[in-house]
């Protein structure tokens, strides 16, 4: 399995285009709903939804569901029987929905021509047309096997295909015999979409991005039969939202020598002793990281990358909005250049478009802006940094706002400015320099805000940046910055209002969490019982999973420390409270705290105990599929054989060592080669260790006491 990060995968795409010829584009795009998240939902909001409408109905769930496909066909056939109520229910989660960023942002990739004019998606939404049309771009649209084949591959024209139709028609492809059907090639026609992606796939390579691969459907069927014939003439590049989803994919794709799987930074989030927990950003649980700062990897920021390497210019609609609609009319109404029209009259109104651009244009040469902000006016800096944000060049946009006199701003240019590198802080990729530059930024145009109106909103324009910061300097090592920024946010917040209350402990919590990784146990601990019973009194949603986390970092800090008994009724009781759960981030905890005890039993000497608490995890978690608590089931596989190597029962440890290995085969966990390499030679170490009847060693049992024990960001 090969691995690489955002940067590393950009070099090698643009070293692509070093030589190719003018006629062959080496890369398609292979998009999926990550690029048209939140507007449309996952897959799992659908089955969610449709699991309570069948159960409104009188149906029983599917025990033990085999795979999201085969629970996403069966609640959905459940739910809406008829293909047409299926077509109105998509319809009614696409239609109008807003513009994501990441489709705008492909949108303006495929407008500058120069990596590829090709998309192929499995989904249902219209947004990608939409922003092409945004954008100006005449674009072909197919969305059915009768219409793919009239698609020319070496044509200079950019291309959708949704490979399971469009919301819009009854026909889309949506149930597992449906997406099976569409899948199948044929031999007697060439009007397949299979037929179409083995003609895609025989001479370009994908760049798939938000798109979580099922078996069965139409394109992963092609991708199989593409890299199980000869070799691709570029790497495929998987961009991945977490490293957690390429547990998800199957073998043939993972262990391809021509796959490259791409995530946000390469950390140790492989190595089976870390846990992927989720981010809680106020109330907002929308990404995934472990306390190494290991970072998702959204489309959105996939496209900026890509936009920055092949140097975009600014969209023609943005540059020059009134000149841009006047073009468009003009090339609408007279294509072939002439001016012939007696009916509607449109020469006049587009005399009057290019009479508002001209009158634009002169104004702009007033104040010294002619072709483009580049004078040293406020109005021109402005604007230089929204043309360096449209074109993903963030780190240029923050020397030019910083070089601003912010004196000189009235109170609506800083409101401006201000909420273009809000949005560039909410973002996931960003170098930390700039995000420390950005927040600088915000707290002085805060401040000025507050001043010139009390009535703003010292959360929004104090509290946001300040928290920002914090978490920088949190994920830089800067522990005791960031220390006091929470403390400074905590004399600004008043409690009164319930949100309020709500940030208020969630600060709490991330200071709690840096005295741990300062080792200040003790602090932490007395910060943790002031917390918990501010959450339980909380009614808002939101503080269910801080008080989730909150209470299992405690039971943490006590095992470090070494209050081990303490720690074990700590974490009996997390599991007592949480076990149920159905979520799977809370499982993750669960899962976590059950490993935690096993290990804090087996440093006492109480192996008997510590192996009954892995087999509790085994049992309750053992076929579990998500890829984080998978992770912790191996964890535990590995310290239960070890413990079962010390009570002389070699031939149970190592019948465990060959399920862990079989399990990672399977593709049930991913691991690094490194870590899998390490688990071989171990098991052949204690096997020859068995046959020679030497005494075991159990150096790895009491490796946990020189650690520092892993802990929830919250």
């Amino acid at each position: 399995m090969n691995i690489i990060d955002l940067s590393t995968s950009i070099i090698e795409i643009t070293s692509a285009y070093d030589t190719i010829s003018s006629t062959r584009i080496p890369f398609f795009f292979v998009i999926g709903a990550g690029v048209s998240y939140p507007s449309i939902p996952l897959a799992t909001e659908i089955i969610k939804h449709c699991k309570e409408k069948t159960k409104a109905r009188g149906f029983i769930e599917i025990e033990n569901e085999p795979s999201k496909l085969l629970a996403y066909s069966h609640y959905f056939d459940r739910a809406y029987p008829q293909p047409i109520d299926r077509q109105r229910y998509l319809r009614s989660l696409i239609e109008n929905k807003p513009i994501t960023d990441a489709n705008l942002r492909l949108a303006h990739l495929l407008l500058a021509r120069k990596i590829t004019n090709l998309v192929i998606t499995p989904n249902f939404d219209d947004l990608l047309s939409r922003s092409l049309t945004l954008f100006g771009i005449p674009h072909i649209v197919a969305d059915h096997p009768h219409t793919v084949d009239r698609i020319d591959l070496e044509g200079a024209d950019i291309q959708i295909i949704h490979v399971h139709g469009s919301y819009r028609f009854y026909d889309c492809r949506n149930l597992q015999e449906e997406l099976e059907h569409r899948a199948r090639p044929s031999l007697t026609s060439t009007k397949t979409m299979a037929a179409f992606l083995d003609r895609a796939l025989s001479f370009r390579s994908p760049l798939v991005v938000g798109y979580s691969g099922w078996e069965g459907d139409v394109i992963m069927d092609a991708l199989r039969r593409r890299l199980e014939g000869s070799n691709l003439p570029y790497r495929l590049y998987w961009y991945c939202y977490d490293e957690g989803a390429i547990a998800m994919l199957p073998s043939w794709l993972r262990d391809h020598n021509d796959v490259r799987f791409v995530v946000s930074v390469r950390g140790d989030s492989l190595d089976i002793s870390n846990v992927l927990l989720r981010q809680q950003t106020l109330g907002e649980a929308d990404s995934v990281t472990n306390e190494d700062g290991t970072k998702t990897l959204p489309a959105k920021s996939v496209f900026e990358e890509l936009s920055r390497a092949f140097e975009l210019d600014e969209p023609a609609l943005t540059r020059d909005p009134v000149a841009f609609f006047a073009k468009q009319l003009r090339a609408s109404v007279y294509p072939a250049g002439g001016k012939h029209d007696a009916v509607y009259f449109f020469g006049d109104v587009i005399s009057r478009v290019e009479r508002a651009a001209e009158l634009e244009k002169l104004e702009q040469e007033k104040v010294g802006r002619i072709q483009g902000p580049t004078g040293n006016d406020v109005e021109g800096k402005l604007e230089k940094i929204k043309d360096l944000v449209r074109r993903s060049r963030y780190d240029e946009a923050i020397q030019v706002a910083v070089s601003l006199p912010l004196m000189d701003l009235g109170n609506q240019q800083c409101v401006e400015l201000y909420d273009i590198f809000a949005v560039f802080l909410r973002g996931e990729e960003y170098k930390a320099t700039e995000a420390l530059r950005a927040s600088d930024l915000l707290v002085q145009l805060g401040e000025r805000l507050i001043r010139w109106d009390m009535s703003e909103s010292v959360e929004k324009f104090m509290v946001e940046p300040l928290m920002e910061k914090a978490h920088v300097l949190y994920g830089e090592g800067r522990q005791r910055e960031a220390i006091d920024i929470y403390n400074l946010i905590l004399e600004k917040l008043d409690t009164q209002d319930l949100p309020l209350q709500y940030k208020k402990a969630y600060i709490k919590s991330r200071k709690a969490i840096a005295l741990g990784r300062l080792n200040e146990y003790g602090n932490a601990l007395a910060l943790y019982d002031e917390l918990i019973p501010e959450l339980e009194n909380l009614t808002i949603p939101s503080a269910n999973w801080l008080l989730s986390q909150s209470r299992f970092n405690r039971a943490i800090d006590l095992a470090n420390l070494m209050k081990s008994e303490e720690a074990i009724l700590a974490f009996d009781e997390y599991v007592r409270l949480y076990r149920d759960a159905p979520d799977g981030w809370t499982q993750v905890l669960v899962a976590a705290a059950i490993r935690e005890k096993a290990h804090i039993l087996s440093e006492s000497g109480r192996i008997n105990e510590a192996i009954n608490t892995c087999d509790e995890l085994i049992t309750l978690y053992g076929t579990s599929q998500h890829p984080q608590v998978s992770r912790t089931v191996i964890e535990t596989l590995l310290l239960k054989a070890q413990l079962l190597f010390s009570r002389d029962r070699p031939q149970e440890a190592l019948k465990l060592y060959e399920e862990i290995l079989k399990r990672v085969e399977e593709g049930r966990v991913t691991l690094s080669s490194d870590r899998i390499e390490f688990l071989k030679a171990e098991k052949d170490r204690l096997e020859q260790q068995s046959t020679d009847k030497r005494p075991i060693s159990t150096r790895n049992t009491n490796r946990r006491k020189r650690e520092l024990k892993r802990r929830v960001i919250s």
